[in-house]
């Protein structure tokens, strides 16, 4: 493949302009030319001066185009050059990039990846870069362990990231993945900051336009999550951390999918014609497995309630069962079920066996505990068996029965209003019993109204004079329970801190119904059932009754999903067009119900 050279012009200066008597002044000013060359300085075609600090260009694989500051056409790059502040850089689709920053610092450019690098300084603390990003994938290394500190501005135009040392990624617009350190996010809306948040160590971000301009509006989004498993899979995950030494993988496929525009920016312009367009399909090969590594993980050792193959009686009705595995660990399964929340090369485990889970019964119940390595090996089986007792299970029932029959018919909380404190929404202030999970509390407060307080927190959106107020409940936010009684106490201050009224109201979500049945809500990324979005994966999650044993979206199981902790989560890979996703949930294998939301996936 034939190259031109990326060149920038310098201003030049010809000798034949002076005469011999000012030879003198043209050797000093060649002088302080060169030293100033010596300093670092480049110069821009037209003459213009760039900044002193550089970016080191290392082709991985692939190829790579540049724009100079100012200038409005791309030109092949070769490997080892230096970019400064104000030029632009792209790797095409087959190429993948490393920057060095400060000689220490390291940014790396997935394929089809284009960045500005807005601006570069240093000064005796450390640089300052900021890299505005176009399109594609970033993997930011900062290097925090030196005596100078880098501080890393990217603006996506929807995300303003910023960082002074660890690691993490970002995909073009909106989704960042920390795996060491932390960043700094600001939410942008038309330019306007909506919401300043910091992700930490584990901690993932998703975020598109549409929640951008919710969270303008004063509608609270969920939009940091757990590191999810889907990042850890995909290709870009892996080959960053093969550069890193931690994997190895096999090569990948020298070719990719090129398009003409593609194949005009890897080819010499003076000799391309149409017949160098040719399209070639190849996809990125997944990573292997190691064949060569057979040495499973030690058997685990369960430690609560009793050891490796103890018997144990049980006092209740539910029982954890802890213990330890080696530090080699990718995951645990206990009976067929792998543990969501066990963290891969961590030494603790924990299942929970729960009569009302559908996981413990009346009877002995053997519980077999197996540990997986990253190559599938897996370790010999550790067992114990808890006995329930029908006596047991008969004094939880009995207990539970008389602490209901001890509650008088009348103990239910009434609705109440005083003092011109009227809750209008939901059920016009009246008690209810519901499975909804997610409330809007609205109601009226009297005039002079300095404050509105519910449960003992201060409404911060409310303004003095107001004669309205909102409150939002939901089970996703932490204020509404499932399966228990939830009660809602609105209080009216005026500017001295005098009551001047309250209301109350109480939600009883599914607790009236014996915990049986109830479709999942879906609230991530919005309650509606239909939602549309610029990026290709998004997370969606709800909240299910604390009886749900299973959760199946689009008739597959949801393995992430813990049986009781009442909420479901899963990223999801979004196809161009309508991608529709049913979530049914299960109780003792009998179908509850079904909730649907259909998302409309905007390609760039």
């Amino acid at each position: 493949m034939n190259y031109y050279q990326y060149k920038r012009k310098a201003p030049r200066s010809k000798v034949t302009d002076f005469i011999k008597p000012f030879l003198v002044i043209v050797i000093f000013l060649g002088v302080i030319v060169a030293g100033w060359k010596f300093l670092g300085p480049s110069l821009m075609g037209g003459g213009e001066l760039l900044s002193s600090e550089k970016v080191y260009l290392d082709i991985e694989t692939g190829s790579a185009r540049a724009m100079t500051a100012g200038g409005n056409e791309w030109s092949n790059v070769l490997n080892g050059i230096y970019l400064y502040e104000g030029e632009k850089l792209k790797s095409t689709s087959d190429g993948r990039i490393t920057l060095t920053f400060f000689e220490k610092d390291m940014v790396r450019l997935d394929k089809s990846t284009e960045v500005k690098f807005a601006s570069l300084n240093r000064d005796a603390v450390g640089g300052q870069a900021t890299i505005e990003v176009t399109d594609g994938k970033l993997w930011v290394i900062i290097d925090k362990s030196g005596p100078t500190i880098s501080e890393f501005t990217i603006d996506t135009g929807l995300l303003k990231l910023r960082s002074s040392g660890g690691t993490f990624a970002l995909t073009y617009p909106g989704m960042v993945y920390v795996l060491d350190g932390s960043v700094k996010a600001d939410i942008l809306n038309e330019k306007d900051i909506v919401k300043s948040l910091t992700i930490g160590v584990g901690q993932e971000l998703i975020v598109d336009k549409t929640m951008a301009a919710d969270l303008a509006e004063g509608i609270e989004k969920e939009v940091i999550f757990a590191l999810d498993d889907a990042f850890k899979s995909s290709n870009w995950y892996r080959w960053n951390q093969q550069q890193e030494g931690a994997v190895e993988l096999e090569e990948e496929a020298a070719s990719e999918e090129v398009t003409s525009e593609d194949a005009a920016e890897t080819t010499d312009e003076e000799t391309m014609d149409e017949e160098t367009t040719a399209e070639e399909e190849v996809t990125e090969e997944e990573e292997e497995i190691d064949l060569n590594d057979k040495e499973p993980p030690t058997v685990p050792q369960i430690e609560i309630p009793g050891n490796n193959g103890d018997t144990v009686a049980l006092e209740d009705v539910k029982q954890d069962i802890k213990g330890s595995v080696s530090s080699d660990t990718e995951k645990v399964i206990v009976n067929d079920y792998t543990l969501s929340r066990y963290v891969s090369g961590s030494k603790e485990f924990r299942y929970t066996a729960n009569i009302a889970f559908g996981n413990l019964e009346v009877g002995d119940n053997d519980y077999e505990v197996i540990a997986v390595d990253k190559n599938g090996n897996k370790s010999e089986t550790a067992t114990i068996t808890l006995v329930l007792s029908q006596e047991v299970y008969d004094k939880a029932k009995e207990e539970e029965g008389e602490a209901e029959e001890s509650e008088p018919e009348n103990s239910t909380p009434t609705a109440s209003s005083s003092g011109g404190v009227k809750i209008t929404s939901p059920n016009n202030g009246e008690n209810m019993v519901t499975s909804e999970t997610s409330f809007e509390i609205k109601g009226s407060v009297p005039e002079g109204t300095a404050k509105v307080v519910v449960n003992d927190y201060t409404l911060s959106a409310f303004s003095e004079g107001n004669t309205t107020f909102l409150y939002r409940a939901s089970s996703t936010l932490g204020n509404l329970e499932i399966g228990e009684l939830n009660t809602y106490t609105i209080k009216a201050y005026d500017p001295d801190d005098e009551l001047l009224g309250s209301a109350s109201m109480t939600i009883d979500v599914e607790s009236g119904t014996n915990g049986e049945g109830g479709a999942p809500t879906i609230t991530i990324p919005t309650s509606a059932t239909t939602y549309s979005t610029t990026l290709d994966q998004l997370m969606i999650g709800g909240a299910v009754g604390k009886w749900i044993t299973r959760v199946k979206i689009n008739g597959a199981n949801l393995d992430s999903y813990i049986p009781g902790s009442e909420e479901w989560k899963k990223t999801v890979t979004l196809e161009s067009g309508d991608n529709t996703f049913e979530v049914c949930a299960e109780k003792d294998s009998e179908q509850q119900g079904c909730s649907s939301i259909t998302i409309n996936y905007q390609g760039q």
